[in-house]
This record gives structure tokens, C-alpha cells and sequence, in this order.
């Protein structure tokens, strides 16, 4: 980025992460994902050859250490990256309260919120043996778009097909709906109720599937500042 040539320090701070994708690769970053391909897949939209660039760029800036492996280098965020983690609350925060509009079509994506969802599962209420649930996501145009959630001692794996296992669930929705309960936008008992998620399975799973995920990261910071 051009030097904006001010001593202020917000200036100074946008010199840094301004760019274009900047503080989302970060945002991986602290989600818990520290190789190329795991922090691309949270930004799917970002081409490689860019994020190549930024990794770089904040490498360079002191934000990101590179560690070499022999399956591949990974990355890590600096004790001065870390400290970014209460900006981007703050920034999600204000966008939640001063920013919130209807989501846009070209926004919902159902790999994108399957990927987010398998980061956030509570350990104290999934299952304790292995479970694989199958969403099925509705599209007027593409019909069915299907993908396998395989949860073991309450970490999940997102998976392109099936792993071998039996299904213990089958969720039929929408992205739109799924994304809506996910931000926080609409509760999950009612969109079952209005069938707009359908849970297929034995009746004791189902019941106790809403409890398996946490929300957004942003709906438990508001929540906190609420309480």
C-alpha cells in the first residue's frame, strides 16, 4: 500500500493491513488455520497468487512468521498479529450494529458456512462417538449441493463425500436459512419449526443437534456485551 504520509496512527496502522484481504487472511489466521490451503478455503474468493502476496507482505511487516515443515510450510500470527484479535472483534462488532443489511445472494455460500461450521462445534454438547451428518443444501438452479460433516471427540471434519461411514443425520435446507441461523439472524428452533431445516435421524440425536455448533463469533461477543 502507497504511504498515506500522516502521523496519525490510524494512518499508520492502515499502511500495514489496509490492503485488500489483509485482515481476513488474519482473521484465518485466528480462527486456527495455518497452512495455505486451510486459510484459502476461508477465503475462497481470493485468488492464490494474492494470497501468496499477502503472506508475504505480512511476513515482511512482522504481523506473520513462516515456519518450514517437510509437508509444507505454515504460518502463525506474531504476538503484534495476535493483538489485532480485539480490533477485528471491535470492527465485526460495529458492522453487526451500524453496517447490518439483508444478505446479498453472491454472499451465501454453502462451502464457505460448512467450513465455518466445522470450526465451531462445542466439545460439551456433541456427540462423543464418532457421528457424520450429510447436509443437503437446496439451490433453485445447481438442485443439490451435499456435503458430510464427520465429528470425532468433538472436532469436526468437513468432508466432499462420504468417509466410509453411517450417516447419523441428514439436514435438508437451504444456505440462505443455515447462514441466517449461523450470523444470528434467525433462531434455530424456528426454522425447524417452519421447516425450513429439516433434521432426518433418530428422534434423541435430532433433538439435540442445534446444541452441537456455536454460533458466529460475533453473535457470543454480542451476546457478552449484552450480558
Amino acid at each position: 500500500m502507497k504511504p498515506y504520509h500522516q502521523y496519525c496512527p490510524v494512518a499508520q496502522a492502515l499502511e500495514l493491513v489496509g490492503d485488500r484481504w489483509v485482515l481476513l487472511v488474519v482473521r484465518e489466521l485466528l480462527c486456527g488455520a495455518h497452512r495455505f490451503n486451510d486459510i484459502l478455503r476461508g477465503v475462497p474468493r481470493m485468488p492464490r497468487s494474492m494470497l501468496a502476496r499477502r503472506l508475504e507482505q505480512l511476513e515482511e511487516t512482522g504481523l506473520v512468521e513462516k515456519n518450514d515443515h517437510s509437508n509444507g510450510p505454515e504460518y502463525s500470527l506474531t504476538d503484534a498479529g495476535g493483538a489485532l484479535e480485539e480490533v477485528l472483534a471491535s470492527l465485526g462488532l460495529w458492522a453487526r450494529n451500524h453496517a447490518h443489511r439483508q444478505l446479498r445472494e453472491e454472499e451465501i455460500d454453502a462451502g464457505l458456512l460448512m467450513w465455518n461450521i466445522q470450526r465451531r462445534i462445542d466439545e460439551t454438547r456433541a456427540p462423543e462417538g464418532d457421528t457424520l451428518v450429510r447436509f443437503d443444501f437446496l439451490h433453485r438452479r445447481r438442485g443439490v449441493e451435499r456435503y458430510w460433516l464427520k465429528i470425532k471427540r468433538g472436532v469436526g471434519e468437513l468432508c466432499p463425500k462420504n468417509p466410509g461411514m453411517e450417516e447419523s443425520l441428514v439436514i435438508h435446507t437451504d444456505a440462505r436459512t443455515l447462514t441466517e441461523v449461523w450470523l444470528g439472524h434467525r433462531e434455530f428452533g424456528a426454522a425447524i419449526d417452519k421447516r425450513d431445516i429439516v433434521i432426518e435421524g433418530p428422534t434423541k440425536l435430532a433433538s439435540t443437534f442445534p446444541s452441537w455448533f456455536l454460533l458466529n463469533e460475533f453473535v457470543e461477543l454480542e451476546g457478552e456485551l449484552q450480558g
